[in-house]
């Protein structure tokens, strides 16, 4: 594959990530137990095949997703950079939230899965407590996974808006999600509102690329 092939598909791998990531959370999700759950209904979710397939399934669906994650934000802060002054700690900020977006997302998605996991042993019998305790785990990273994502957005919000890379509306909701990442995060499902943006920002730099049009350089600091 050549270099400027490369170039044309790796915006594509934000718009892909996206739909991975949140397609494998909402899986997984989908059949936690909530806060008020009892115990004899966290065992009969976690007793049920078709529960244990659905979260096996959002698991790697999210670790695909991570994957391609890692490729758009390795290329995001390739764009970024040509586009701000040398000092500019912006497109490390975007490239390192991406990195702790994948990582914690998995992370979480894993925890809150491994009760699941389990039944791939025939002896396996789950324990509610410990069901209830890891899926209160996977919660807070993928609250963590939530307020890096909002790092990754205001970095790319903070360089397309003084840029003109990306359209004026879409960088003021940008920068409204990340600061609503660090209180929302604490929500879970703040990274499905994430994932919305990412998609959306990635598949419009990818149209930008493809028409070819110019982007203006901001020769001041970012």
């Amino acid at each position: 594959m050549t270099e400027s092939r490369t170039e044309r598909l790796a915006p594509w791998a934000g718009v892909l990530a996206a739909a991975l990531m949140a397609g494998g959370f909402v899986l997984v999700g989908m059949d936690a137990p909530g806060s008020d759950a009892s115990r004899a209904e966290v065992l009969s979710t976690y007793g049920d095949d078709a529960v244990n397939s659905r979260q096996a399934a959002g698991v790697l669906i999210v670790a695909l997703g991570a994957v391609a994650l890692l490729g758009f934000a390795a290329h995001l802060r390739g764009v970024l950079a040509s586009r701000v002054a040398d000092t500019s700690p912006l497109p490390a900020a975007a490239f390192a939230g991406g990195i702790v977006l994948a990582g914690s997302l998995v992370g979480g998605t894993v925890m809150s899965a491994a009760v699941s996991a389990g039944s791939y042993f025939d002896s396996y019998r789950p324990d509610a407590d410990l069901a209830m305790t890891l899926v209160a785990g996977g919660f807070y990273l993928n609250g963590f996974a939530a307020i890096a994502g909002g790092l990754l957005i205001a970095a790319t919000s903070i360089v397309v808006w003084r840029t003109g890379l990306l359209p004026r509306w879409l960088t003021g909701v940008g920068l409204a999600i990340a600061v609503a990442s660090i209180p929302a995060g604490l929500l879970g499902m703040w990274i499905l509102v994430e994932t919305v943006w990412i998609a959306i920002a990635a598949g419009l730099l990818a149209r930008r690329r493809a028409v070819g049009a110019p982007a203006p350089i901001l020769g001041g600091a970012a």
